[in-house]
């Protein structure tokens, strides 16, 4: 029996199988696997393509990013940038973190690229009276990218965004996202604006418990889902069913879902090993969205 996910890009491929469909994922390592397992049980994908909301962003803006000369701003090159903000802006580096130190520039350019990809900038912070110091490192760093013409992932997603204007989708191509698939600002406005009204999920209508805010079964919650049209997707509607659910299918996305709703033990029972099997904290929850991405990551490795 084929899980859920499989079963559900198993109708959308059996539907429509000569249109061209988009599936959208949290990583392209998380569609190949996916590919891969439809091919294993026979199920044909033909004109299914996977991809990230940023990768199909870049596939659409790299003209525009060689004519202006422009460069793509990655990790490493990030972390310099990062760098030179706070070579450049030493008093309010101090002021947001303290004493500087080498993992610095990769917490300032975490901090910068969320900011960015929350579609906020120097402006938007300034209207919100929150911290000068924030807003001058980030008006630092957007000063640097425009000096070395860089396109990081915020800039690559606005000008898509952009580009798509009011132009209606195309009728014939499908668009379809994992529940799982985590969306900033801009890349939920441009996933909205790519795929218009013909947005589907692969996913369930009710997880019985609360699904961080950022994945797509939030986001989208009025996408319809493959095989079930359009559902309510408030938590807990039906909190037994789906664990049930969860348990027949051998559903990990939702089992880290439910063991996190669960109070957590101050007592350990006799002659059991508390070390935690995953890397985190030692003694602690190591439930965290990155946790919850790997459980649905190693699920789908194994059908």
């Amino acid at each position: 029996m084929l899980c859920y996910p499989l079963r559900q890009l198993q109708l959308a491929c059996d539907a429509e199988p000569l249109a061209r469909k988009i599936l959208f994922v949290p990583r392209l390592r998380t569609g190949h696997t996916l590919l891969a397992s439809l091919a294993r049980h026979g199920v044909s994908w033909t004109n299914l393509h996977v991809t990230t909301p940023v990768d199909c962003a870049r596939d659409l803006t790299q003209v525009d990013i060689a004519l202006g000369g422009g460069r793509i701003l990655g990790a490493d090159e990030g972390w310099l940038l990062s760098s030179e903000v706070l070579a450049q802006r030493p008093a309010e580096a101090e002021a947001c973190y303290g004493r500087i130190g080498p993992s610095t520039p990769q917490a300032l350019y975490r901090t910068l690229s969320a900011l960015r990809q929350g579609g906020i900038g120097p402006a938007e912070l300034e209207q919100a009276e929150r911290s000068d110091h924030l807003r001058i490192l980030l008006a630092e760093y957007e000063q640097q990218l425009e000096n070395g013409q860089w396109w990081d992932e915020a800039e690559i997603l606005r000008r898509a965004t952009q580009n798509m204007g009011d132009s209606v989708p195309a009728q014939d191509v499908h668009y379809l996202i994992l529940d799982e698939t985590e969306l900033s600002t801009r890349e939920q406005a441009f996933v909205e604006g790519r795929s218009g009204s013909g947005l589907r999920r692969i996913g369930r209508a009710d997880y019985g418990v609360e699904v961080p805010s950022h994945c797509a079964h939030r986001q989208m919650h009025h996408a319809d889902v493959v095989g079930l049209g359009r559902v309510s997707t408030t938590a807990g509607a039906d909190f037994q069913n789906a664990r049930l659910a969860g348990l027949v299918q051998g559903d990990l996305f939702l089992d880290s879902l439910l063991q996190a709703a669960q109070p957590e033990s101050k007592a350990a029972p006799e002659d059991v090993d508390v070390e935690p099997i995953q890397d985190g904290i030692p003694g602690k929850s190591n439930f965290s969205p990155s946790t919850f991405k790997r459980n649905i990551y190693f699920f789908h490795s194994r059908v």
